[in-house]
Parts: structure tokens; C-alpha cells; sequence
């Protein structure tokens, strides 16, 4: 029938689904009653009563009433319920977008379509935003500009961080004067657009004349720093992070890893990827009760790469690896490149670091890693056997250590490792009560191997998505779904279990989530992954449930839709630097 009908159809199908829709609104008064039901469950406290770090900490003298502390309690990734004025006409040009990627003969039957949901949110919404929220985010607004603060995030745990504008830019100026940095008077991201136009034309090999455009940003700008809050620090210092997206190199940089990862791969022999890795690393574990838990962490690795000498380490990997001499050529090229590129901007300054990997450019981990693992394969051997260090893993900058005691102590070690490069220093922690804290887990030493439990920092906080957030259903429920998924694949004992269980079902109380008991998903083993896809996407601003209804009619189409929000509290109340 539909290919009779030929480009009506998806007008015909409407008009039976509207039918069809308007019988089953009986069914919505069933719905609202298991909703209720849900809510009722929801109210009920779980207990134990977990006790959290604050989500909220003040650092000023301003005082908000109740109902702008409990928005500000809701974490900085909660969308409001504001609407833009222009929300109607941004959603009508994302529309008319993701129609223009359904097959010609379909567009103007869904732009029919789209016109008759339009209209109908045009008259349902006024124009003017009379959410309740408005009025409060105006407030916090007004008053932080009236006390000279500012809104930020901490550096671990998700806390709203409230200080004075002056006292973020002193700790962030601190930051930059008390590192390897000189201050340059011009900005050079033009002079660094010339250079990665160089290096893409004598890059024949790698990148084919048609497709140089795709790794050089059009309009570049330099990349920016910001600060987050380390509240477990005396002072409170700040953590950098450098927004590198609109930098010259960006594009290049993510291509250099992706070539090196396929041409010169690493041999990861020490590494760990994630905490999934590291539970099959310990399982089975040959594990003695006079064993020691000890970890290593590098002290800020990305500053003390040397960049010269990691240089050498790629050619020989490259040489290693048997690449094409033109290919070595033009990868120890955008080496260079890339990591010359080593800058930022704050305020009127252009920073310049001296050494060392720039922060936040997509090949600083790979780089880092070329280093780490040269320096491993040179000397882990020889250290240990001197120190019968029986298992020895990485992850990133953070190290597990297993010794034998009666060989050596954690010190020897320590001081071992940190004269294995000039660049490279170490600090250590050793197990307290047989009990290790290592990435997400606690790992403790019994008379019969090893015991896992869920590890979270002091800083931990229970803010997630909460449930009332102006967010689609599917991201609401993203840490919902991460909270289960990694409870039922650690391993925990029973009793660990159960302690896992009842905090997660604190933190879903605490953010108004319905609980309910949770029944793991049975694997499919005849569930197969999804074969690489070129399926076209269309993204939307999520505005509310209107989004989702007017998005509906594309349900039955090959079109892959996705949702961004634009009104959290992070984009509407954070103080943006004048650079960015």
C-alpha cells in the first residue's frame, strides 16, 4: 500500500496514528495511576540514609533564600524549564534541516507534516516565559553580579562552587606564575594556521588533496583556560582545564592519533583501561597474606614530558614498526607541529609553556604514553626484581603496585622511581588496615586473596540528571543505567553488594527518581554489534515534551535523532571569561 500511494503515505499514516491516538486517551488515566504509584514509592526514604558532601559550597557572604539554594542543589547539568523567546524558530530551522536528509520524494509531505505540529505549538505557547524558574535564576543572577562572585564547578564530585570573582582570577594567576610559563605580545594563532596548512600540503601520504579541508579549523581561535575548584586542597587551588576545540591544531592532532594508533600502534604491555580492566587483572590473583597494596601516582605528567626526547622514542617506535620513510617524514612533522603549538589565552595575556605536552589537545595522551611506556620497558624489569614487586599496572598517571615486604618497603621504592628520569617524579600511598583505595575501587588484602568494593572519594556527591531536569527521558536516565550496569559487573560480595545498593538508591531518592527494585538485564548471546553505519543524524534542541512530540513523526524513518540542551544552570549562571 505504501508504495501505491508512493510519497503520501507518511500523510496517510499520520492521519490513522491520529485516530487512533484520540481512542486510546483512556488509556492515559491508567498511566497517570501507575505514575502516582511510582511517585508513592518514590517518597518512601530508603534506609540507610547515606550521608554525602555538600552539593553546594558558598564561599561568599550573599544570601540566597530556600527555593534558589534548592535550584542550585539540582548540580549545574539540570535544564531548566526556560524557554528561549526563539525557541519555535530554532526548532523549525533544525527541522527543515533534518527533512532535507530524508529522500526527495518524502520531504514535502513531511514538511506538511511539521507545519501542522508547528502550528500547533505556536498556539498552545505564548510567547512571553512565565516558568517559575525564571524569576529565581534572575535572582541568583542579580545577586551574584551585585557581589562581584561568580558560579563554577569543583574539580572533583560535582559541587556548585559560589567564590568571588577576584579569587578565582588570583588562584588561576597563581597557576600561571607559579608554572613553566613566559607571556608572549601577540597572539600567534595565525602564525600557527600557516604552519598546519604547511604541514597538511607536504603531507601527501597521509592526507589526499580533497581532504585537506577536513583538518584545518577555518576560523581559528587560541585556545582558553579555566579553573575548577580543588576544595580537598588547602587554599583551594584550581585545576586547569584548556578549551583546545577552535585551536589551529586541533584537527590535525585528533588525525595524528588516529594514524599513529593504526600505523604504530603501542604495546600497552603495563596498562589498564578501565576499572572493568583492572577487576580481570586481580582476578585469580596469586595473591600472599604478607603481600603489600601500594600506589604510585606521577605528579603532574603532562607538564614534565619531555617533548625533545619522546621525539626520538616516536622515530624509533616508527622505525620499530617498519612505516614508510615518507610516512616517518611526514608524522615526525606534525609532531612538531603539534606540539609547538603549545599555548593559551587569559584575559589580555597569551601564555606560552615552556615544555612539556599542552593541556587539553586530543594527542597529549598518546604522546605522554610513547614516553611512559619507553620508560618502563627500560627499567620495570630490573625494579622488579630488586624490589620483588609482584604485579605492576597503569592507568594514565595513577600505578598499582603489589610487593613483597620482606624484600623491600614502600620508601626504597619511591625513591627508586623517582630517579628513573629527571622529569618524572613520583608520590606513593600505602594500604591502611590491609585497604587500598585505587581508581573506583577499594581494594582490601584478606588471608584469602583479594576483596573489591565500590570506591568514592570523601568529595562525592549524589548529584546526578535529577529527575525533574527539562532533559529527555534517555538522559535522565544515562546515570541510572551507569549506576546498575556497574553493580552488577564488579563482582562485590554480598554484603558490599547490598551497601552498593542501598546508596544508589539514596542518590536516586535524593533526585526525585522513582525506585523501584532493579532486575539486572540478561545478556543476549546472539545479540551481535551493529556494523559500522553511516545513518544520518539530525540533533535537537530539547525544549520539553513539545521537542519530543513534534520530533515523533520521524520515528519510523531512517533518521537517527538526538537531543542537546542549552538552558542548564552551568550555561546560564557561570561566569564565561572574557576570552571565550
Amino acid at each position: 500500500m505504501a508504495n501505491t500511494c508512493g510519497g503520501w503515505w507518511p500523510y496517510i499514516q499520520h492521519t490513522i496514528e491520529e485516530k487512533l491516538r484520540k481512542e486510546t486517551d483512556s488509556k492515559y488515566k491508567t498511566l497517570e495511576k501507575k505514575l502516582q504509584n511510582l511517585t508513592h514509592a518514590q517518597k518512601e526514604i530508603p534506609q540507610p540514609q547515606h550521608t554525602f558532601h555538600l552539593r553546594v559550597v558558598n564561599n561568599t557572604e550573599i544570601p540566597f533564600s530556600n527555593k534558589e539554594m534548592e535550584l542550585l542543589r539540582k548540580g549545574l547539568k539540570y535544564n531548566t524549564h526556560i524557554k528561549k523567546k526563539n525557541w519555535i524558530q530554532t526548532l523549525a530551522l533544525e527541522l527543515e534541516k533534518a527533512i532535507t536528509q530524508l529522500p526527495a520524494n518524502e520531504r514535502d509531505v513531511f514538511r506538511k507534516l511539521v507545519a501542522e505540529r508547528v502550528q500547533i505549538l505556536k498556539q498552545q505557547n505564548p510567547t512571553h516565559n512565565t516558568h517559575p524558574e525564571t524569576k529565581i535564576v534572575h535572582s541568583i543572577q542579580r545577586k551574584a553580579k551585585e557581589h562581584g562572585a561568580m558560579i563554577t564547578k569543583a574539580d572533583k564530585g560535582n559541587t556548585t562552587v559560589i567564590l568571588p570573582t577576584h579569587q578565582y582570577e588570583t588562584k588561576l594567576q597563581d597557576f600561571i606564575s607559579n608554572n613553566d610559563f613566559r607571556t608572549k605580545a601577540t597572539d600567534p594563532t595565525k602564525t600557527f594556521q600557516t604552519q598546519i596548512q604547511s604541514t597538511i600540503k607536504q603531507s601527501p601520504t597521509l592526507i589526499s588533496k580533497d581532504h585537506r579541508w577536513k583538518y584545518t579549523n577555518m576560523n581559528p581561535t587560541a585556545p582558553t583556560i579555566k579553573g575548577l575548584i580543588k576544595l580537598h586542597k588547602p587554599d583551594q587551588p584550581i585545576h586547569p582545564v584548556v578549551k583546545w576545540p577552535n585551536a589551529p591544531a586541533y584537527r590535525l592532532s585528533k588525525l595524528f592519533t588516529e594514524k599513529v594508533t593504526q600505523l604504530a600502534p603501542l604495546p600497552h604491555s603495563f596498562n589498564i583501561k578501565n576499572t572493568h580492566d583492572l577487576l580481570k587483572n586481580l582476578k585469580d590473583f596469586p595473591m600472599l597474606p604478607h603481600y603489600n597494596l601500594a600506589s604510585l601516582d606521577i605528579t603532574n605528567l603532562y607538564f614534565n614530558i619531555p617533548v625533545k626526547e619522546t621525539k626520538k622514542i616516536f622515530a624509533n617506535i616508527l622505525e620499530h614498526k617498519i612505516v614508510t620513510p615518507q610516512t616517518q617524514m611526514e608524522l615526525l612533522k606534525w609532531f612538531d607541529t603539534i606540539s609547538e603549538q603549545n599555548y593559551f589565552t587569559h584575559k589580555d595575556q597569551v601564555i606560552i609553556q615552556q615544555d612539556g605536552l599542552a593541556m587539553g589537545v586530543p594527542s597529549s595522551g598518546l604522546i605522554s604514553e610513547m614516553f611512559l611506556q619507553h620508560i618502563e620497558h627500560s627499567h620495570l624489569t630490573h625494579l622488579t626484581r630488586k624490589h620483588k614487586i609482584i604485579n605492576y599496572c597503569r592507568y594514565v598517571d595513577d600505578i598499582l603496585i603489589i610487593f613483597d615486604p620482606n624484600h623491600s618497603d614502600i620508601q626504597t621504592i619511591l625513591n627508586d622511581f623517582n630517579a628513573l628520569h629527571p622529569k618524572l617524579q613520583f608520590t606513593a600511598e600505602i594500604e591502611e588496615d590491609c585497604t587500598l583505595n585505587y581508581l573506583a575501587l577499594s581494594i582490601c588484602r584478606t588471608p584469602t586473596g583479594l576483596r573489591t568494593a565500590i570506591y568514592r572519594k570523601p568529595r562525592f556527591t549524589d548529584t546526578i540528571i535529577p529527575y525533574t531536569s527539562n532533559h529527555p527521558i534517555q538522559h535522565k536516565y544515562a546515570a541510572f543505567r551507569y549506576l546498575y550496569n556497574r553493580l552488577n559487573s564488579y563482582n562485590l560480595q554480598q554484603s558490599e553488594h547490598q551497601d552498593e545498593l542501598n546508596l544508589i538508591y539514596n542518590i536516586l531518592h535524593n533526585n526525585t527518581f522513582p525506585i523501584k527494585p532493579h532486575k539486572p538485564e540478561t545478556p543476549n548471546p546472539n545479540k551481535q554489534a551493529p556494523p559500522h553505519s553511516t545513518q544520518k543524524c539530525a540533533n535537537f534542541t530539547y525544549t520539553g515534551k513539545e521537542t519530543s512530540y513534534i520530533t515523533s513523526i520521524f520515528k519510523r524513518t531512517d533518521l537517527k535523532i538526538s537531543f542537546s540542551t542549552t538552558q542548564t544552570l552551568a550555561k546560564i549562571l557561570s561566569q564565561k571569561d572574557k576570552t571565550t
